[in-house]
């Protein structure tokens, strides 16, 4: 089945990058993202010289909480079900042994695991249901010279259509803009860097709590029908300063906010030159609907439409243009729709009506930034790391003679020694939680180490000492 898949994702996809064969499991994978969830023990697995290793721990899940198995535990047998016989794993494809570890919830689970000290051990387990941490909203104040704004990451637009009160990207945002509220705030950064899209419907919701209706996107099918999506709130609960960050891995969902609060003059789009680039609707198809069997044949992820910004321009490979440009790691990497040799092309339909709003002065703001950026030693040696990296990652060949090879190694050791501050960075940002966030980690050890490791990388980060200096610079027109 994975030789199978990997065929016909080789014919569908000269048509498009995102029209793609699922086989059952894949698919089961892909929902399981979607929604942010999963019934298991929160392991990684993965698999090296034909065995089967623990990979990461989720912080707070059944594998974590057994105090008996650590990261880079052998793998060899699963006992699935109470009743059954342990399976052997050794050789056994990561993917095979995933599903025999997840299961229904509440049910036990036993991994038999050699130790690194050689030692072999069983591990009973009880399933839970496992929130993927990277799919939830989270914010958290930002003290910056003496003012105080929020910050609101989100790395997906996630829905659970299957459970009218599941979790999804909107309510969580509305949430998180109630708790900053509530601290005072002086303007919100909503970070969607990494955020590779989700539930098309999040957007209009999102976009509905910091402006009144309005349409945000234009879709056009295969027989030129055009539709305008509009989000019909008439509430919004944040009306001042918002600066949306992005890079080359904001995509879809991702670009379609961003596009839609840029057009419409609401929020300040800063981060890379350009984001991803996908401008294409997909469904699911179940092939199973056309065959008469009880086997599952899988699903196709076909493109059905095209995205549109309200000002009729695609946003298929040329993606957003920020409004304020930062470079990164990724910029000097062919990361993008543009790259891919079977991306649809770039095109435009009439704009949609829409009103303009006039939040701030783009030209001003983005001269103060550039004007900062180009002075930050810091920034300036990040690019140059990048920029060293790509072109390592070019080159086709190396020398043999061994005194040059010596040579060109001690110049690269001393290039890795230049970059090294870049891992000691601090932007000097104060970061406060919440009151029952405080009270929570003195009771709950796994949240209070996944905040420890959030707000420790939220302290290196350049971008948002940047996106704290805009947010200033920023002031509401009435």
């Amino acid at each position: 089945m994975d030789w199978f898949t990997v065929y016909m994702n080789a014919y569908t996809e000269v048509f498009d990058p995102h029209t793609n064969y699922y086989s059952p499991k894949d698919k089961e994978d892909f929902d399981t993202n979607f929604t942010g969830k999963v019934i298991g023990i929160g392991a990684i697995i993965q698999e090296k010289k034909g065995n089967l290793y623990l990979g990461a721990l989720t912080i707070g899940a059944p594998a974590w909480k057994s105090k008996q198995l650590s990261e880079g535990d052998k793998i060899l047998k699963v006992k699935s079900k109470p009743k059954e016989d342990a399976v052997n794993v050794v050789g056994m494809l990561s993917d095979e042994a995933v599903r025999l570890i997840r299961g229904e919830k509440g049910t036990p689970v036993t991994l038999t695991v050699q130790k690194k000290d050689g030692t072999t051990k069983d591990v009973t387990m009880i399933r839970e249901e496992v929130a993927i941490e990277d799919t939830f909203a989270r914010s958290i104040v930002v003290n910056s010279n003496g003012k105080k704004y929020g910050f609101i990451n989100l790395p997906s637009f996630n829905a659970d259509f299957e459970n009218p009160n599941g979790r999804n990207a909107s309510d969580d945002i509305k949430n998180e803009i109630i708790k900053l509220r509530g601290q005072g705030i002086e303007g919100i950064v909503l970070d969607l860097r990494n955020n590779g899209g989700g539930s098309l419907t999040e957007v209009g919701d999102i976009m509905g709590l910091f402006m009144n209706a309005g349409p945000y996107v234009q879709v056009k099918d295969g027989n030129g029908k055009i539709q305008t999506l509009k989000n019909k709130q008439e509430a919004p609960i944040w009306t001042g300063p918002l600066v949306i960050m992005q890079n080359e891995l904001s995509a879809s969902a991702s670009e379609i906010l961003a596009g839609a609060m840029q057009d419409a003059g609401r929020a300040m789009i800063i981060g890379s030159p350009q984001s991803f680039g996908k401008g294409t609707v997909q469904t699911f198809v179940d092939l199973n609907r056309f065959l008469n069997t009880e086997d599952d044949f899988g699903s196709l992820k076909l493109t059905i439409q095209k995205f549109y910004r309200i000002t009729g321009e695609s946003t298929q490979r040329k993606g957003i243009v920020s409004d304020i440009q930062m470079k990164d790691f990724f910029t000097y990497a062919e990361v993008g729709e543009r790259y891919d040799d079977y991306a649809l092309a770039w095109d435009k339909i009439p704009a949609t009506s829409f009103q303009k709003l006039n939040y701030f002065n783009v030209q001003a703001l983005e001269k103060a930034s550039n004007d900062r950026m180009a002075k930050n030693a810091k920034y300036q040696l990040l690019l140059e790391s990048a920029q060293w990296r790509e072109q390592l990652d070019k080159e086709e060949t190396i020398t043999l003679n061994i005194n040059k090879f010596n040579d060109l190694m001690k110049q690269r050791k001393s290039q890795i020694e230049k970059f090294k501050s870049l891992t000691k960075f601090e932007n000097g940002l104060q970061f406060s939680m919440y009151q029952n966030e405080i009270d929570r980690e003195k009771k709950d050890e796994a949240f209070k180490k996944k905040s420890e490791i959030w707000v420790k990388n939220l302290k290196k980060d350049l971008y948002l000492q940047e996106a704290m200096n805009i947010m200033a610079d920023m002031s509401v027109k009435s």
